[in-house]
């Protein structure tokens, strides 16, 4: 009787002990697509093909020359910063899971937004906006109008305890603070493209807003300021 070929799913398991086995964590830059394990299996092992071709490599135009040009891992950014990630990753560094603000240097303790007074957001939005320089990280809301700075400190602190992934230098972080839902963005009153009328607008009678933004606002805006979303 021939052997019986294995799963998709024990190869992964064998893979994974072999990482294991050398000190890395693979779901660093990897991760198990359940509705395809063999595309994972693949990735997984290219990955494998990868750290010993480092190991006999050493430098990344060796690796380029050789033909590894892109390396395999999860999710994948631009060229240099999976190539930073990459070999972050082969020294033991985290380079995923972790949030902005474990790595962010401030000389003022960035706090949820409750026990910070409004009065002092103004001079610490620059203070983070500064200290997230090192990061690759700029502050680029997509409202462009005059935001009340509370407002700015409640989606920077959204922002920063959100998992990030480390990008290379020449590539930006670009916290626009848009989750693509208007009616739960705290910067929509002051955003033009959330003036669109929405469903939501139609049924409150005016635009919804987050109550967190809602103090901030001078009053209400009324359905009549609202724009008609463009016909399909």
């Amino acid at each position: 009787m021939a052997p019986r070929e294995m799963t998709d799913m024990e190869c992964i398991e064998i893979l994974k002990g072999m990482f294991s086995q050398v000190g890395l964590d693979v779901n660093q830059v990897w991760y198990l697509n359940p509705a395809n394990p063999r595309s994972s299996r693949i990735v997984l092992s290219d990955l494998w093909g990868w750290r010993e071709a480092w190991q006999e490599l050493g430098t990344r135009t060796a690796m380029e020359k050789a033909g590894y040009r892109f390396p395999p891992i999860q999710p994948d950014c631009d060229p240099d910063s999976d190539w930073h990630n990459f070999l972050l990753w082969l020294q033991g560094e985290k380079v995923s899971g972790e949030t902005m603000l474990s790595y962010l240097t401030t000389e003022t303790p960035v706090e949820e937004p409750n026990k910070v007074r409004d009065e002092d957001t103004p001079a610490l939005v620059a203070e983070i906006t500064n200290a997230l320089k090192p990061l690759h990280a700029v502050v680029d809301l997509i409202a462009k109008g005059e935001i009340p700075p509370p407002i700015v400190y409640r989606i920077l602190w959204d922002a920063l305890n959100e998992p990030f992934h480390h990008v290379a230098e020449g590539t930006t972080i670009h916290l626009t603070g848009c989750g693509g839902w208007c009616p739960g963005c705290l910067q929509r009153p002051w955003c033009d493209m959330g003036h669109e009328r929405m469903e939501e607008d139609e049924e409150a009678g005016a635009m919804v807003v987050p109550k967190d933004a809602e103090k901030y606002m001078e009053k209400p805006i009324p359905l009549a300021e609202l724009t008609s979303p463009p016909l399909p």
